[in-house]
């Protein structure tokens, strides 16, 4: 994918083949046998709109074998990956920004959840009102990304 005045760089959202697609419906919905038909990768934000990461939207349409319907499904994740200028990235890797995302979305909100299930009584559980997290990772092995799902299939909408 070419953004206008990055030609030539390389960009970690071309890293989003399909076989990172199938990983990250797999995982969200704990099925093993997808068959991607189609997806696409668009800008999520207008250039400028956040200064940390660039977020594109994953659009995905697939087939789950597991349930043996044969039924096609979409779904949507947002996906924020960093920065393709190269100092800007290396900025932010310094800064450790992505990363402490990374940790609050793999270790913190896992631990709180796990605690409140611990220690409160079923109906006290306070889930985090956060979007669910699919895949988050800071390395560039296999991909440094975060991806959760996208919220405008549930009528939210980013506002100016």
């Amino acid at each position: 994918m070419l953004i206008a005045g990055m030609e030539g760089i390389h960009q970690d959202v071309d890293d989003v083949t399909e076989d990172f697609v199938k990983t990250l419906i797999e995982k969200d919905t704990g099925e093993d046998k997808i068959a991607i038909k189609h997806f696409h990768v668009e800008r999520a934000t207008e250039a400028g709109d956040n200064y940390g990461t660039i977020v594109y939207r994953i659009h995905v349409s697939y087939i789950c074998g597991s349930d043996g319907s044969g039924k096609s499904r979409d779904a949507a994740y947002i996906g924020k990956f960093l920065p393709v200028q190269p100092k800007h990235r290396e900025t932010m890797q310094q800064m450790d920004f992505y990363e402490r995302e990374v940790v609050v979305y793999n270790e913190l909100i896992p631990s709180m959840i796990n605690l409140q299930k611990e220690k409160l009584i079923r109906e006290d559980i306070l889930i985090p009102d956060v979007p669910r997290c699919i895949y988050a990772n800071w390395q560039s092995t296999p991909i440094a990304a975060v991806i959760m799902e996208d919220l405008c299939t549930k009528g939210f909408r980013l506002t100016d």
